[in-house]
């Protein structure tokens, strides 16, 4: 039996791999669907869309981290506060808030740096300084940080 016509129109397209220059007709079509599929949240950052490839000078980092009882949503509004400006940094190719979907108070955070240098220069803004302040009384033990280095 095929799709009314009413949900044909509202089925998802097969991926595909666009120009940024299509990003407004992306917009206006997910605005068309009666639901949030979250496309914008595919490439987050701006160096992201260059679609640039990745070498052994990119730098990826890996942070997990646990929220003490109770301050899991505040901790949640805290990484959410310093994402944007990270992601509009000189270098930051990425930098995406996972939260378990198995424990709602574990998170971890995914950022991809142009070099290690660029992720140093980050380490010093107002933002990221600010985060590394206000994040211990909210967290259950420190925050783990792994550096990982891209394969050739």
């Amino acid at each position: 039996m095929p799709c009314p016509a009413a949900v044909q129109r509202h089925l998802i397209k097969p991926l595909e791999i666009l120009p940024i220059s299509h990003s407004d007709a992306l917009a206006s079509e997910r605005a068309s669907l009666p639901f949030n599929i979250g496309v914008p949240q595919f490439f987050r950052s701006t160096a992201a869309r260059a679609r640039r490839p990745l070498t052994e000078h990119h730098m990826v980092l890996i942070a997990t981290m646990r929220a003490s009882q109770d301050c899991a949503s505040k901790l949640y509004r805290l990484l959410q506060r310093v994402a944007e400006p990270t992601r509009a940094e000189v270098g930051c190719l990425a930098y995406d808030v996972h939260r378990s979907s198995e424990d709602s108070d574990l998170f971890f955070v995914y950022q991809l740096w142009e070099d290690e240098e660029t992720f140093e220069d980050h380490r010093h803004t107002d933002h990221a300084i600010a985060f590394r302040s206000a994040a211990p009384e909210l967290l259950e033990g420190a925050i783990q940080l792994h550096k990982w280095k891209i394969l050739p």
